[in-house]
């Protein structure tokens, strides 16, 4: 814990002497994350898939704030599908409308979020996320989980039928519109991760806020042991389980432990061994107060001592003659 309070404290540090520079690589690298995976599973147009553009188009998001960052990188994947039909450039364009309206306008913060799911969901770590937002961020980031599923599995989808689509005459957009919503809405695989990705959250939110000591680890390892344990029991309900998909899931669970632990002590580290319980009343209310201290480690204070040289005097008395 002290090491993870130290690596904190160092990383504050960075952040407080140069935070332009800090703020602006951090919107760089997760601008191009998102773009070359929307270029990588969406790269219709080739002008738009130029790896040149990619590297300018990712550069100028940087300068952006977080409430227009999104809509610019959910704007090029509309781009991006309009190349392969205006209908589903259309259906795209309304979903990612109707969840910026609905939700990352009013928590626009947690929109570098909605970046990094895909990316989770393709390296098989989508339960990271639910546990990571269950022990830092308030209940209502549950939507950024939905939203951010929902968008991953819809451009998917697009992805592994894409020829499907484009076999289909210019003239059915009704029908690859039609074919779009159907494939969202039946994913068995999206109602199973959605589903077991919210229950996740909520249980490791509520089992933090119970008033034992290290109940973020605590939550950590509730919520990364419950997932496994959900996903099982839903593949094996819906006969998608197999020896590599199992193996697969329980080292993400692991990963997302450690991770989770980790995140858990540089976000909030808290010194529960002075833990105290205090107790007052006024007028109406009396009040039950449990304080756990933030974990302070005593940052190194370097004294740098300057040994000068003594100059030798000579007055005349070091002298000894001798005759």
């Amino acid at each position: 814990m002290r090491a993870l309070t130290d690596l904190k404290n160092r990383i504050t540090d960075i952040y407080m002497n140069r935070p332009p520079a800090v703020r602006y690589a951090l919107r760089f690298v997760l601008a191009l994350i998102a773009v070359m995976i929307i270029r990588a599973n969406l790269g219709f147009n080739d002008i738009l898939s130029n790896m040149v553009f990619v590297v300018i188009f990712s550069a100028a998001c940087m300068f952006l704030p977080p409430r227009v960052m999104l809509p610019a990188v959910a704007a090029y994947a509309v781009v991006q599908i309009f190349s392969l039909s205006a209908g589903l450039g259309v259906i795209t364009a309304v979903l990612f409308a109707v969840m910026y309206l609905v939700y990352f306008r009013f928590n626009s913060n947690l929109g570098y979020l909605m970046i990094l799911i895909p990316l989770l969901c393709m390296i098989r770590l989508p339960m990271l996320l639910p546990v990571v937002l269950a022990i830092s961020a308030p209940a209502g980031s549950a939507g950024c989980i939905i939203m951010g599923l929902v968008s991953y599995y819809y451009l998917h989808y697009l992805h592994i039928n894409a020829a499907v689509f484009q076999g289909i005459a210019d003239t059915g957009e009704i029908t690859k519109m039609s074919m779009a919503l159907t494939g969202l809405f039946t994913n068995k695989e999206l109602l199973i991760t959605l589903i077991c990705s919210l229950i996740v959250f909520f249980a490791a939110y509520y089992i933090k806020k119970i008033p034992v000591n290290s109940s973020n680890h605590i939550a950590v390892a509730s919520g990364s042991g419950l997932y496994l344990v959900l996903i099982i029991i839903c593949n094996l309900m819906f006969g998608a389980m197999t020896y590599s998909k199992l193996w697969w899931l329980i080292a993400g669970c692991v990963i997302t432990y450690i991770i989770g632990l980790f995140i858990s002590g540089i976000v909030l580290p808290l010194d529960y061994t002075r833990t105290e319980f205090l107790e007052f009343e006024d007028e109406e209310y009396k009040y039950f107060v449990r304080a756990v201290p933030k974990a302070q480690v005593a940052r190194e204070s370097v004294k740098i001592k300057r040994i000068y040289s003594r100059k030798k005097q000579d007055n005349g008395k070091d002298k000894e003659e001798t005759l």
